[in-house]
Protein backbone atom coordinates (compact mmCIF):
# COMPACT_ATOMS: atom_id res chain seq x y z
CA UNK A 1 0.00 0.00 0.00
CA UNK A 2 2.84 2.40 0.84
CA UNK A 3 4.47 1.82 -2.54
CA UNK A 4 1.20 2.56 -4.33
CA UNK A 5 0.81 5.84 -2.42
CA UNK A 6 4.40 6.79 -3.25
CA UNK A 7 3.75 6.14 -6.95
CA UNK A 8 0.62 8.30 -6.81
CA UNK A 9 2.57 11.11 -5.12
CA UNK A 10 5.25 10.85 -7.80
CA UNK A 11 2.69 11.13 -10.58
CA UNK A 12 1.22 14.22 -8.91
CA UNK A 13 4.70 15.72 -8.46
CA UNK A 14 5.43 15.16 -12.17
CA UNK A 15 2.31 17.17 -13.02
CA UNK A 16 3.84 20.05 -11.08
CA UNK A 17 7.40 19.64 -12.37
CA UNK A 18 8.14 17.21 -15.23
CA UNK A 19 11.75 16.56 -14.14
CA UNK A 20 12.10 13.11 -12.60
CA UNK A 21 14.91 14.22 -10.28
CA UNK A 22 12.81 17.00 -8.73
CA UNK A 23 9.71 14.83 -8.41
CA UNK A 24 11.70 12.06 -6.73
CA UNK A 25 13.34 14.46 -4.27
CA UNK A 26 9.97 15.96 -3.42
CA UNK A 27 8.52 12.52 -2.70
CA UNK A 28 11.56 11.00 -1.03
CA UNK A 29 11.96 8.29 -3.66
CA UNK A 30 15.24 7.53 -5.42
CA UNK A 31 15.51 7.92 -9.18
CA UNK A 32 16.52 4.27 -9.42
CA UNK A 33 13.28 3.28 -7.73
CA UNK A 34 11.29 5.52 -10.07
CA UNK A 35 12.89 3.94 -13.14
CA UNK A 36 12.47 0.43 -11.72
CA UNK A 37 8.75 1.11 -11.16
CA UNK A 38 8.42 2.58 -14.65
CA UNK A 39 10.12 -0.46 -16.21
CA UNK A 40 8.08 -3.02 -14.30
CA UNK A 41 4.66 -1.33 -14.15
CA UNK A 42 3.15 -0.26 -17.49
CA UNK A 43 0.21 1.51 -15.82
CA UNK A 44 2.53 3.63 -13.64
CA UNK A 45 4.78 4.37 -16.64
CA UNK A 46 1.82 5.63 -18.70
CA UNK A 47 0.53 7.73 -15.82
CA UNK A 48 3.99 9.21 -15.23
CA UNK A 49 4.47 10.02 -18.94
CA UNK A 50 1.04 11.69 -19.09
CA UNK A 51 1.84 13.67 -15.94
CA UNK A 52 5.16 14.79 -17.45
CA UNK A 53 3.32 16.05 -20.56
CA UNK A 54 1.05 18.12 -18.29
CA UNK A 55 4.06 19.38 -16.35
CA UNK A 56 5.93 20.38 -19.53
CA UNK A 57 2.87 22.21 -20.80
CA UNK A 58 2.63 24.04 -17.49
CA UNK A 59 6.31 25.04 -17.67
CA UNK A 60 5.86 26.27 -21.24
CA UNK A 61 2.93 28.41 -20.09
CA UNK A 62 5.08 29.87 -17.30
CA UNK A 63 7.93 30.60 -19.72
CA UNK A 64 5.59 32.24 -22.21
CA UNK A 65 4.10 34.34 -19.46
CA UNK A 66 7.57 35.45 -18.34
CA UNK A 67 8.50 36.41 -21.90
CA UNK A 68 5.30 38.40 -22.35
CA UNK A 69 5.90 40.17 -19.04
CA UNK A 70 9.42 41.04 -20.18
CA UNK A 71 8.05 42.46 -23.44
CA UNK A 72 5.61 44.55 -21.39
CA UNK A 73 8.54 45.93 -19.38
CA UNK A 74 10.23 47.00 -22.61
CA UNK A 75 12.83 44.22 -22.78
CA UNK A 76 14.07 44.48 -26.38
CA UNK A 77 15.60 40.99 -26.41
CA UNK A 78 12.27 39.47 -25.35
CA UNK A 79 10.42 41.51 -27.96
CA UNK A 80 12.84 40.35 -30.65
CA UNK A 81 12.36 36.74 -29.54
CA UNK A 82 8.57 37.01 -29.75
CA UNK A 83 8.66 38.69 -33.16
CA UNK A 84 11.15 36.30 -34.75
CA UNK A 85 9.18 33.29 -33.53
CA UNK A 86 5.68 34.57 -34.25
CA UNK A 87 5.71 36.96 -37.22
CA UNK A 88 6.93 36.06 -40.73
CA UNK A 89 8.15 39.62 -41.39
CA UNK A 90 10.75 39.31 -38.61
CA UNK A 91 11.93 35.75 -39.22
CA UNK A 92 15.56 35.38 -40.31
CA UNK A 93 16.06 35.17 -44.04
CA UNK A 94 17.04 31.74 -45.24
CA UNK A 95 20.06 31.71 -47.54
CA UNK A 96 19.22 30.93 -51.15
CA UNK A 97 20.96 27.92 -52.67
CA UNK A 98 23.98 28.81 -54.80
CA UNK A 99 23.63 28.48 -58.52
CA UNK A 100 26.33 26.19 -59.86
CA UNK A 101 27.43 27.08 -63.38
CA UNK A 102 29.67 25.09 -65.69
CA UNK A 103 33.30 26.20 -66.02
CA UNK A 104 33.65 29.37 -68.07
CA UNK A 105 37.11 30.38 -69.38
CA UNK A 106 38.43 33.80 -68.34
CA UNK A 107 39.77 35.91 -71.22
CA UNK A 108 41.79 34.01 -73.79
CA UNK A 109 43.36 31.49 -71.41
CA UNK A 110 41.74 28.17 -72.10
CA UNK A 111 42.90 24.82 -70.77
CA UNK A 112 42.48 22.31 -73.51
CA UNK A 113 41.19 18.83 -72.95
CA UNK A 114 44.64 17.41 -73.60
CA UNK A 115 45.91 19.04 -70.41
CA UNK A 116 47.91 22.10 -71.32
CA UNK A 117 47.40 25.86 -71.38
CA UNK A 118 46.73 27.17 -74.88
CA UNK A 119 48.77 30.33 -74.20
CA UNK A 120 51.91 29.07 -72.48
CA UNK A 121 51.63 25.38 -73.41
CA UNK A 122 52.45 24.43 -69.81
CA UNK A 123 51.45 20.81 -69.25
CA UNK A 124 48.93 20.04 -66.48
CA UNK A 125 48.40 16.33 -67.11
CA UNK A 126 50.47 15.19 -64.11
CA UNK A 127 48.05 16.48 -61.49
CA UNK A 128 49.41 19.99 -61.46
CA UNK A 129 46.83 22.71 -61.13
CA UNK A 130 46.76 25.68 -63.54
CA UNK A 131 47.88 28.03 -60.75
CA UNK A 132 51.06 26.10 -59.86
Amino acid sequence: MVEREAREKLVEALRENPLVLHACKRCGVSRATYYRWAASNARFRKQAEAAQRVGRSRFCDLAESAIMSAVGRGDVAAAKFVLTHNHPKYQPKRPQPLEVRPYEPIGKVVFSEIGHCTLCRKNFKDGLSPGS
